[in-house]
């Protein structure tokens, strides 16, 4: 889904309407540069201050997750 109404607008991994929920994957290569990871920063925060909930989750953290833990980073978030 194309999130359009922040300032730094941008395709989000998976969006869960009923939820309001953004749950973002970050791959190791593209999120190892400071400068995306800033940019990543700022866009949670805007999205939080739309009213988003926001779970983002690195590539390594999501190979070895189990759904127990996967669903304990969740409810830190909804």
């Amino acid at each position: 889904q194309y999130i359009k109404n922040i300032e730094h607008g941008y395709q989000c991994d998976i969006w869960i309407p009923a939820m309001n929920l953004i749950i973002e994957c970050d791959g190791i290569y593209w999120h190892k540069y400071p400068e995306r990871t800033d940019i990543d920063n700022i866009r949670t925060q805007e999205l939080i201050e739309k009213g988003f909930k926001v779970l983002r989750l690195l590539e390594n953290e999501i190979r070895i997750m189990s759904l127990q833990e996967f669903d304990k980073k969740l409810k830190e978030v909804i």
